[in-house]
């Protein structure tokens, strides 16, 4: 009943159990591998006792045919291989816990984001991954995302053993064992979100900026669709961005001023892929014309293609005004010095007059007819 390569390790053990002499209890169980008829092999589960009765010494064998129980193992070991590997071997980070935040796996994705090998991390507390300044709000973090009803993604800041902190997006799912109750471990899948975050902070600080800048900007598609403004192109405009988005500039600020002409050399430059510079005159919500100065780049994108335009205005009302009063200015400034020269030309002739009636008046007395018409001139001159 058994293959030809255990016949002798089986004699032998049953001439030990008759030479000893003493009445083996069923209960040690064996497994090895049966023979069948057509010399197929099975496993099997072996128990042998040992009896006496009025005919002698007898043994008794039980066996237990285990093929599925082994086939069900073996599946439970290869799924189990099957899952290691993928963990092991999978391009995000993964770490297991056993209750009590025992880390238990450590694949190879997680070595490297934070830089430790798997051997000096296992059988640690989970908490060891991140930095002392903010291991307690990671902790907490996870345990209310784990006792929640739905679990939200968490970023959790890894410390590297060079010193560097990493930030990571991580998922956790918790295992538990037939029974649904028992906890048996928790998974956590995570990705590095370090240069996403840090683009977004960059983003947002660019955002910022130009939302605070003083001058007018906006960004349309190809065609000249608003995609977005910022709060100067409100200010200067009166439209807010919800009334902008979507529109074209010619159906918000076109005021009519400039001809067919002048628009196709504006389009024909941009959409060359050259910037456009120049002085418009638009409208504002109100109705009221304004003129202003314009820069209007072209983006490309990935492929090259012009995708967007960005538009930066300066709105140019205020020196306008000031270069008004300057003129105006300069033209009193014109008529200040004609009148000046008229004055010193007309105090030189004067000059002359009254020295010469002076002059005269010498060699008169007052009883000569001329002396009162002498007198009568210089009251004149000095007037």
């Amino acid at each position: 009943l058994m293959p030809h390569r255990f016949h002798e390790p089986h004699l032998a053990g049953l001439h030990r159990m008759q030479a000893g002499g003493e009445t083996h209890v069923i209960g040690t169980i064996v497994e090895l591998e049966g023979r069948r008829k057509d010399t197929s092999e099975f496993p099997l589960a072996l128990s042998l006792a040992q009896w006496e009765s009025a005919r002698g010494w007898f043994v008794t064998a039980t066996i237990r045919d285990i093929t599925r129980r082994k086939q069900a193992e073996e599946a439970q070991r290869e799924d189990r291989d099957y899952l290691e590997s993928l963990i092991k071997y999978a391009r995000a980070p993964i770490v297991v816990w056993k209750p009590g935040f025992t880390i238990s796996q450590f694949n190879h994705a997680s070595e490297k984001l934070t830089g430790r090998p798997a051997s000096e991390v296992i059988g640690n507390h989970l908490s060891i991954l991140f930095p002392a300044e903010t291991r307690e709000p990671s902790m907490g973090k996870i345990l209310s995302t784990l006792e929640g009803e739905y679990w939200d993604s968490v970023e959790i800041p890894i410390l590297r053993t060079d010193g560097s902190v990493r930030l990571a997006l991580w998922n956790f799912a918790n295992i538990h064992a037939r029974d649904g109750k028992t906890l048996v471990a928790t998974i956590a899948q995570g990705q590095d979100i370090t240069e996403r975050a840090q683009a977004q902070a960059e983003l947002r600080l660019q955002s910022a900026a130009l939302n605070a800048a003083a001058n007018a900007m906006l960004i349309t598609d190809r065609s000249g669709t608003i995609e977005w403004v910022n709060a100067a192109f409100t200010v200067a405009t009166g439209f807010s961005a919800d009334e902008a988005v979507g529109k074209n500039p010619r159906d918000l600020v076109n005021s009519g001023v400039h001809d067919q002409l002048f628009f196709k050399d504006l389009w024909d430059t941009i959409l060359a892929g050259n910037v456009w510079r120049g002085e418009m005159t638009n409208r504002r919500k109100d109705g009221r014309l304004y003129p202003e100065e314009q820069t209007i780049t072209p983006v490309k994108g990935a492929r090259g293609e012009i995708a967007h335009f960005i538009a930066i205005q300066r709105d140019l009302t205020e020196q306008k005004r000031l270069e008004a009063q300057f003129l105006q200015a300069q033209r009193m400034e014109s008529v200040g010095r004609l009148a000046g020269g008229i004055a010193h030309d007309f105090n030189n002739l004067l000059t002359v007059i009254l020295g010469r009636v002076d002059l005269a008046l010498m060699n008169r007395n007052e009883e000569d007819p001329l002396y009162a018409d002498l007198q009568e001139v210089r009251r004149a001159g000095e007037r």
